[in-house]
């Protein structure tokens, strides 16, 4: 059994598409699914599937415009987490390919903590995505961890750094691998609670209408 953490809220149509990706997965396997939902509201879930569990965590207080609890609401979804679990961070409003789970799942049985180098972002509203340089770490959309790793990113949180997934990758001295598989896209500009990382920013993106090339026939659920 893997586990898997979502940290979000106030974001039902980006929600939606997470469901779809999660539905879509090739793993086989048991699934654990712990979303910690922060928002006044909580959102709709309809994801079902044979060998899945979802646990809905509710920390207060709820968020409000122009609060971060990115650090609050991760904490309170590792309290479920056991040292003996393996732990992948799936983002509300990222896109996963089918494969994703599957592939980093037998590269994790090697490593305490393993994830996806050369991120690909992209923003909707904007049109425009790029490739990023990160060849040393993963964006935290696109790690998975255990053992030693699980407490390391734990402190990694505790720093209260912005970039916890920076943080992590780079402290952690256990064994690690970072793979070049394009199995995720960062999303940015999608509906609801906005996000914090450099994507969202205006100005980003140096590659045009790039979605249905790395993403094909799904690119259609982002309006491309």
């Amino acid at each position: 059994m893997i586990t898997l953490l979502t940290a979000t809220g106030e974001r039902q149509e980006a929600f939606d598409l997470c469901q779809r990706w999660m539905m879509h997965q090739t793993f086989n396997e048991g699934v654990r699914w712990l979303i910690v939902d922060d928002g006044l509201k909580e959102q709709k879930i309809t994801f079902r599937r044979e060998n899945w569990s979802i646990e809905v965590l509710r920390p207060t207080p709820h968020w409000q415009l122009g609060q971060n609890t990115q650090h609050r609401n991760l904490l309170c979804g590792l309290e479920a987490v056991k040292s003996h679990e393996r732990l992948f961070i799936i983002e509300d409003d990222d896109y996963y390919a089918p494969s994703y789970l599957n592939h980093l799942y037998g590269i994790l049985e090697g490593h305490d903590l393993v994830g996806e180098g050369l991120a690909r972002y992209f923003n909707v509203q904007t049109g425009k995505g790029q490739f990023m340089e990160n060849k040393t770490h993963a964006s935290l959309c696109s790690t998975a961890m255990k053992g030693k790793a699980l407490a390391h990113f734990k402190q990694s949180i505790l720093t209260r750094t912005k970039f916890i997934d920076m943080h992590l990758w780079s402290r952690f001295r256990g064994s690690k691998r970072l793979v070049f598989s394009n199995n995720v896209v960062g999303m940015k500009g999608l509906p609801g609670r906005g996000g914090i990382g450099c994507g969202h920013r205006d100005g980003f993106g140096k590659e045009e209408n790039v979605l249905r090339d790395w993403i094909g026939e799904d690119s259609k659920y982002y309006g491309y």
